[in-house]
């Protein structure tokens, strides 16, 4: 059974805040992101801060970089389809069915 907060509309309890990018927002990508190639994973962190991955990507060896999430979004027009995030969770881009799928860390 889902418990919801006295608070909110529908949201389950722990869930909250959902977050979608903006335009102005800084997003941090990887080597692989930044240099051109598709996003395939995006992570809410427990900042609310965006970080966008590769396919390809592990994450070890370098920086992120920062960004304007419009940069990547012009890139990567399925960006365009990425539902609002609750924190520190994961969506992965389903290419096969054209959506995201959403998952907790």
């Amino acid at each position: 059974m889902i418990k919801f907060s006295e608070s909110d509309i529908g949201i389950p309890k722990g869930l909250g805040p959902f977050y979608l990018p903006e335009n102005d927002d800084v997003a941090y990508v990887s080597d692989g992101v930044f240099d051109g190639a598709p996003v395939a994973s995006v992570f809410l962190d427990d900042e609310g801060d965006i970080q966008a991955f590769g396919a390809g990507d592990q994450g070890e060896g370098s920086d992120p970089r920062m960004v304007h999430y419009s940069h990547i979004l012009q890139k990567n027009g399925h960006l365009g389809k990425l539902p609002r995030l609750p924190i520190e969770h994961w969506a992965v881009w389903d290419e096969e069915q054209s959506l995201w799928r959403v998952m907790p860390a």
